[in-house]
């Protein structure tokens, strides 16, 4: 699995909304975006899901331009988490989870018991099979997040998207999500993530792309990117980035805004 952006500059007819963005991910790699509001990252995600016509620069997926693929056998491919949303009707979640199989199957089948079984599994992975037969807009916000995570999963996809997927989530629900994705990396699934938190670049990311709001992007290494300097001058916030001990004796590197407190 290998996605190839390059050169591309993302936006809405010729109204630019990036500036150049070159970056790729191969399978078992994560890629962290992030930047202040307003930076393009959303629209980037468009375009290299085909949604979003370039203005200039292409995007590939295993080495063919994105927008030449068959939506189906690329829905099969790469799966996207968006923000929590509500759906229109009340389905129970097994239902919103299995939806996710339509990539894989025949235009007039229904899934299977065999399908069943397949988002059985994620969802015991994910700790909600015991929501399967609750009304998904009866759920808390955090719960429907994770049930869209394990609707993208139920697609078997080689290349996850997700849009500020831990906004919604509470602290354990964030850890959660988190490592479900270090696990997804380490069955060489490739992840690309936008997120507002610098501190899940860090634990969970192998690179990150950080946008600006003069339009430029930096791309490369987690540790070539997610610096002190960079990152106050990115976002206008003076932070400090210090290590501490994890498991096992490694390092982990944490993002910490600098507030005055009451004296």
């Amino acid at each position: 699995m290998s996605l190839n952006v390059t050169d591309l500059i993302c936006g809405y007819g010729e109204k630019k909304a990036t500036g150049s963005i070159s970056l790729d991910v191969s399978a078992g790699e994560v890629v962290c975006i992030l930047g202040p509001n307003g930076a393009g990252k959303t629209t980037f995600f468009k375009t290299i899901q085909g949604f979003l016509k370039p203005i200039t620069g292409q995007v590939t997926y295993n080495g063919k331009k994105i927008h030449e693929w068959d939506r189906k056998k690329l829905a099969q491919q790469i799966a996207y988490v968006p923000q929590a949303q509500s759906q229109p009707f009340p389905f129970c979640v097994k239902e919103v989870v299995v939806m996710g199989r339509a990539a894989h199957l025949g235009k007039f089948s229904t899934p299977s018991k065999h399908d069943y079984a397949k988002c059985d599994l994620i969802m015991e992975k994910l700790g909600i099979l015991h929501l399967k037969e609750k009304i998904y807009t009866q759920i808390s916000g955090g719960e429907r997040q994770l049930v869209l995570i394990a609707r993208s999963l139920a697609q078997e996809p080689k290349l996850l998207l997700m849009d500020e997927a831990t906004s919604n989530l509470d602290f354990k629900n964030t850890v959660r999500v988190l490592q479900q994705i270090i696990n997804m990396s380490s069955e060489n699934i490739g992840v690309i993530m936008i997120t507002h938190f610098p501190e899940h670049a860090f634990l969970c990311a192998d690179k990150a792309a950080l946008f600006r709001h003069d339009k430029t992007v930096a791309f490369g290494d987690i540790n070539e990117i997610m610096t002190e300097e960079i990152l106050t001058d990115a976002y206008g916030v003076t932070v400090k980035i210090p290590e501490l001990a994890g498991f096992n004796g490694e390092r982990i590197r944490t993002c910490i805004p600098m507030i005055a407190r009451k004296s």
